[in-house]
């Protein structure tokens, strides 16, 4: 379901901001944002609680499954915290070379991984490793409309990648880090849950709609802290 996924890919991005804004930055910590914060933490409880629809997963699997969250969770929230620090650097680079220099890096980590992941699968005998693993769709027949669907749906993932981490960048200039993260987190997961009915038909359930009840509180919440 792409609204749990996204729900916990954010988590991080909403909490570790939150108490680095506070703790490392001195930022003013009122009685609203912690109502605020409090409440946005509470809307990821029910997001997440949605039924394995019938299928039963080992102990072993949903072990591995948490500790993937967590490091999903810290992971994504050191993005935000470090992308804070940059921008707030007096040394700091103009933001299309941050970018810049950032998708290079994901890029050569990308290629590193892969590569480690490949061996890994190479000596379990697999065959043809490289080629599943930079060419996944080589495995079926390409037609040209599924490649220029490709190439539409990777254009336009970077494009709306860029430009928001633009904006993103611009805004860690002069928001307050406690405010932004937890808000812009919130936004995200209600678009993402709107998206996935409209385009990927996936049910509303109760969970997801108290969830997006509870996302829309906590940003009117601090809202209305920034206000007063």
């Amino acid at each position: 379901n792409v609204s749990v996924i996204t729900t916990y890919c954010l988590a991080g991005g909403m909490v570790l901001p939150y108490f680095y804004g506070i703790l490392a930055l001195d930022e003013n910590a009122g009685l609203f944002k912690w109502i605020g914060i409090l409440v946005l933490c509470l809307s990821l409880v029910p997001a997440v609680m949605v039924k394995s629809e019938g299928k039963e997963y080992s102990k072993k699997d949903n072990v591995w499954f948490f500790l993937l969250c967590m490091v999903i969770f810290l992971t994504n929230g050191f993005v935000s915290i470090f992308s804070k620090m940059h921008q707030i650097s007096p040394a700091a680079i103009d933001e299309n070379h941050f970018l810049f220099l950032s998708s290079l890096v994901n890029l050569s980590i990308v290629i590193i991984v892969q590569f480690v992941l490949a061996a890994i699968r190479a000596g379990k005998g697999e065959k043809n490793v490289l080629r599943n693993t930079f060419w996944e769709i080589g495995k079926t027949a390409m037609s040209a409309k599924l490649f220029l669907l490709l190439i539409i749906l990777a254009g336009s993932h970077a494009i709306c990648n860029a430009i928001g981490n633009l904006f993103s960048l611009r805004c860690m200039m002069t928001m307050d880090a406690s405010i932004q993260f937890p808000v812009l987190s919130a936004v995200v997961i209600i678009l993402t849950a709107v998206f996935g009915r409209v385009i990927f038909k996936e049910k509303v359930t109760k969970n997801t709609l108290l969830s997006l009840i509870l996302s829309a509180a906590g940003i009117a919440i601090f809202g209305i802290g920034g206000i007063i």
